[in-house]
């Protein structure tokens, strides 16, 4: 595990409206994940977007743009739970030896604030090869992708403290689910983890807030941003959310949409509700 000891950081504002860009330097990467700790570099909050941009040339055993790749998580490679990002190769990246500026986006996991644990990780996925990255520089800022019109909303279904499963086990036909959060971040998707051939996500707890189910059939491809590449299969979809059932049609070469609402437990509300009004009282004379 190495830290840089120093990181340049370029802060546009220290708000959630705003943007700051960390320059992560340039440095030769190779087919071993190289853990970069970038914790504590930003001064703002709420981030929920994060682009990232290399100049890219190959270095050693014939690597490949399209093998550069990289993550955002709460610790390295070898101790990370949570994977902000992970977004795969650059969408101009190539299988192509030729110098190249790649550059991503991705809507994060989970909102980025200067208190978060964060780490910059990045490989060269092709064994044995090399590339320079050059002028690596992250940039968060707090855009939101268009949510998908026209979900079905299946209302409150959970509390912050709910853990609770997703599934498509009452479908008849072979499925595909992924799950999103408000602005486009994808958490988590799934094949046949459910009886046969659906699909199944278990173990959720969420933060309080609004997320986006998209149903598919066989090989449906899910990106960041509701990016959802329909599938082969189609359907009757028959589903359950902690305890609460949906239903409806998945149509040949399409995807179908649900939206849900985690809220907070009840004893936290009643917990701020009663310290505010014990903030306010006024004091008789």
């Amino acid at each position: 595990m190495k830290t840089v000891a120093a990181l340049a950081l370029v802060a546009f504002a220290g708000v959630a409206s705003a943007a700051e860009t960390l320059n992560l330097g340039s440095f030769l990467q190779t087919d071993s994940v190289r853990n970069q700790n970038i914790s504590g570099s930003l001064s703002g909050s709420g981030y929920t977007r994060v682009q990232v941009s290399v100049n890219w040339t190959t270095a050693s055993g014939g690597a490949w743009s399209n093998e550069a790749i990289w993550a955002l998580a709460d610790n390295d490679i070898t101790n990370a739970v949570d994977f902000y990002a992970d977004p795969g190769p650059a969408g101009n990246s190539a299988s192509s030896t030729a110098p190249v500026t790649l550059t991503w986006s991705a809507y994060t996991s989970k909102k980025i604030n200067a208190s978060t644990p964060l780490w910059f990780l990045s490989l060269q996925t092709y064994a044995p090869s090399s590339a320079n990255w050059g002028n690596v520089r992250v940039t968060f800022d707090d855009a939101a992708a268009t949510a998908p019109s026209g979900a079905i909303n299946l209302g409150d279904v959970a509390t912050t403290s709910d853990i609770f499963n997703l599934g498509l086990e009452a479908s008849d036909f072979d499925t595909e689910i992924g799950l999103y959060n408000a602005w486009g971040g994808l958490l988590a998707n799934d094949d046949d983890s459910g009886t046969g051939l659906t699909s199944l996500l278990t173990g959720l707890q969420l933060d309080e807030g609004t997320y986006y189910v998209a149903v598919g059939g066989y090989n449906t491809a899910f990106a960041t941003a509701f990016g959802v590449t329909p599938g082969t299969d189609f359907g009757s979809i028959g589903g359950l959310v902690n305890g609460t059932t949906f239903s409806g049609t998945l149509a040949e070469g399409g995807v179908q949409w649900y939206s849900f609402n985690v809220v907070p437990t009840p004893g936290a509300i009643s917990v701020l509700a009663l310290g505010g009004v014990i903030a306010g009282r006024r004091r008789r004379n």
